[in-house]
C-alpha cells in the first residue's frame, strides 16, 4: 500500500513537472527570460556609474587616499597605461557631481525599464492578462513595487546577516568553537539564507503579477525556488572556482558566468511561476500547513547544501 501511493506521488509529481514546462513554452518563457536577463544586465551600468561617483567624492575628500592611489598605479602599470588611467581617475574626481547626478537619472529610467518587463514577464507566465492602464499610473505602481523588492530583500537578508554574526560572537562568547558548534552554525546559517530567500520570493510572486495574488498561495512553491536558487548559487560558486587563475580566463569567463547565471535564476523563476497554474494537489487547509511544507522544503535543502560544501570543502 505504501508502495503504491509512493508510486502515485511520484506519478503526479512528474505529470505536473511535464505540464509546468509545456506551459512554460506555449508562453514563450525563454524569451522572457532572455529580455529579462538583458534589462538585468542593462540596469547595472547606472549603478557602476554611481559607484564610481561615489569613488570620486571619497577620493575628493581624502588627498592621502588619492595620492596613494596615484602611487599604486604608477607602480604597477606601464608609464603610458599608468598615465592614461591616472588621467581617468582625475576626470572622475573632477566631474563626480555630473556622473553622479547623470547615473542617478539613467538608474531611474533603468530601475522602472527593468521592474515593468520583470512583471510583465511573471505576468505571462501566470497567463493573466494585461489590461491597460494610464502612463503615470502604471510608472508609479512600478516604482512601488521596485521600492517594496528592494526592501523585502534588505530586510530579509539583513536579517539573515545579523542573525549569522550574533551566531558567531555567541560562539565566541561562550568560547564553542570546536567542530561540532562550527557545523552547527553554518548549518544555521544555510537555514537562515534559504529562509530569506524564501520570503523574498514569496513577496515577489505575490506582488510582481500586475494583478496581485494571495501570498498564502505562494508559500510552497517559493520554498521550492529559493532551495532552487541555492542550488544555482552553489554551482556558480564551483565554476568561478573552476576558472582558474589565468587573468583572461577569469575575466571572460566571469563576464560569461554572471550572464549565464542571470539567464538561469530568472529562467528558474519563471518556471516556478509558471508552476503556480499548474498545481495539481487541493491546496492546505491552514496557513500553518502550507509553512510546514515550505520549512519541510527548506530543510532539506538546507541538508543537501550542507553535504555539498562538506564534500567540496567550500
Amino acid at each position: 500500500m505504501g508502495r503504491g501511493a509512493g508510486k502515485a506521488v511520484v506519478g503526479k509529481g512528474v505529470r505536473r513537472a511535464g505540464a509546468t514546462l509545456a506551459r512554460y513554452r506555449e508562453r514563450d518563457g525563454d524569451h522572457y527570460a532572455a529580455a529579462v536577463t538583458f534589462f538585468s544586465l542593462l540596469a547595472l551600468v547606472p549603478l557602476v556609474m554611481v559607484a564610481v561617483s561615489v569613488a570620486g567624492f571619497v577620493l575628493a575628500g581624502d588627498r592621502l587616499l588619492a595620492t596613494e592611489l596615484d602611487r599604486v598605479i604608477d607602480g604597477s602599470l606601464p608609464p603610458e597605461i599608468g598615465g592614461q588611467v591616472t588621467g581617468v581617475v582625475h576626470t572622475v574626481v573632477g566631474e563626480r557631481g555630473r556622473i553622479g547626478l547623470l547615473a542617478l537619472a539613467v538608474a531611474a529610467y533603468s530601475g522602472w525599464s527593468w521592474i515593468s518587463n520583470v512583471r510583465d514577464a511573471v505576468t505571462a507566465m501566470l497567463g493573466q492578462e494585461r489590461t491597460p492602464r494610464p502612463l503615470l499610473r502604471g510608472i508609479a505602481a512600478d516604482v512601488v513595487v521596485l521600492a517594496g523588492v528592494g526592501l523585502a530583500m534588505a530586510v530579509s537578508f539583513g536579517l539573515a546577516a545579523l542573525t549569522g554574526a550574533a551566531g558567531t560572537g555567541l560562539l565566541h562568547l561562550t568560547g564553542l568553537t570546536g567542530g561540532f558548534a562550527h557545523f552547527v552554525l553554518v548549518a544555521g546559517s544555510l537555514l537562515l539564507g534559504l529562509a530569506a530567500n524564501w520570503l523574498v520570493i514569496a513577496w515577489c510572486l505575490a506582488h510582481l503579477p500586475r494583478r496581485p495574488l494571495p501570498l498564502r498561495s505562494t508559500l510552497r512553491p517559493a520554498g521550492a525556488a529559493a532551495v532552487g536558487l541555492a542550488a544555482l548559487q552553489q554551482a556558480g560558486g564551483l565554476y568561478l572556482h573552476l576558472l582558474g587563475r589565468s587573468p583572461a580566463v577569469a575575466a571572460f569567463g566571469t563576464l560569461v558566468g554572471v550572464l549565464l547565471f542571470v539567464y538561469l535564476v530568472v529562467r528558474w523563476l519563471l518556471m516556478v511561476t509558471v508552476w503556480l497554474t499548474v498545481r495539481a494537489e487541493p491546496p492546505a487547509g491552514t496557513l500553518a500547513a502550507d509553512v510546514r511544507y515550505a520549512g519541510t522544503t527548506l530543510g532539506a535543502g538546507a541538508s543537501a547544501e550542507l553535504v555539498v560544501r562538506t564534500l567540496s570543502g567550500r
